[in-house]
């Protein structure tokens, strides 16, 4: 199995290191021949000389080398340096990939990510069943309409605690400022914002105690009334005749 930057690399693992050439408008553009790579080793050592056999070029300006990696490594940073030529001008560039005996997956250096990757490890059972809670959840939560019913309340709600912060921060430039006899006094921005923002946050929360109130279940038992009627007999009656009612 061929992998890429990033992904999880131990010894005898084959990386595909590719490498994108473009023109200075951010074009794809193919170099004037094949370009040449070299590998470094983590030690420092030269594995393979520049050399652009084995190099295959796989779209316009893209280019790609199959490297085996060392069965007796070693593990560390691998880099391999890109030489091309475009136009004449020389380009160089520079890659890194781990080698690496571990269970955590890699930094992605390559900047692509694809479908089905391997993260390197396994979860355990009990993970996998919080994660089905949580997954369970987040769906649950995504097709609500909690926040399509309440969106109004809830963006009022942040601009005022955004407007609330913001007088805290007005209130930290607010100083008189003394220079050779001359004194000046900036003005009281924050005090202004904090009261329009206190005067709003009221009317906010009575808007939050209306919601919560409409939200919350009535009691269980055997009406409004049993809060103040206790046991009396009328009302018990009047339970059984209200599917009977006219009106």
């Amino acid at each position: 199995m061929i992998k890429n930057r990033g992904e999880v690399l131990d010894a005898t693992d084959q990386v595909d290191l590719t490498i994108q050439f473009k023109d200075q408008n951010g074009d794809p553009i193919n170099t004037d021949s094949f370009p040449k790579i070299s590998i470094i080793n983590p030690s420092g050592l030269v594995l393979l000389a520049p050399t652009s056999v084995g190099v295959t070029q796989i779209g316009v300006g893209r280019y790609s080398y199959i490297f085996t990696i060392p069965i007796n490594g070693p593990y560390g940073i691998y880099r391999d340096d890109w030489v091309g030529y475009v136009n004449g001008f020389r380009i160089e560039t520079m890659f890194e990939f781990a080698v690496l005996h571990t269970q955590v997956p890699a930094i992605n250096t390559d900047g692509y990510v694809h479908l089905g990757d391997d993260p390197g490890f396994n979860y355990s059972q009990t993970a996998t069943i919080n994660i089905n809670k949580l997954i369970k959840v987040l769906k649950a939560r995504l097709d609500s309409d909690f926040v399509d019913q309440f969106l109004e309340i809830l963006v009022e709600g942040a601009t005022l605690y955004a407007l609330t912060s913001k007088a805290l921060i007005e209130r930290g430039r607010e100083f008189s400022i003394t220079d050779n006899g001359i004194n000046f006094v900036p003005p009281t921005v924050s005090e202004l914002m904090m009261t329009q923002s206190n005067t709003l946050l009221t009317h906010y929360w009575d808007k939050l105690k209306m919601i919560k109130a409409s939200l919350r279940p009535n009691p269980k038992g055997i009406g409004l009334f049993s809060m103040s009627s206790g046991f009396n007999p009328a009302v018990r009656r009047l339970r059984h005749l209200r599917e009977r009612r006219i009106i």
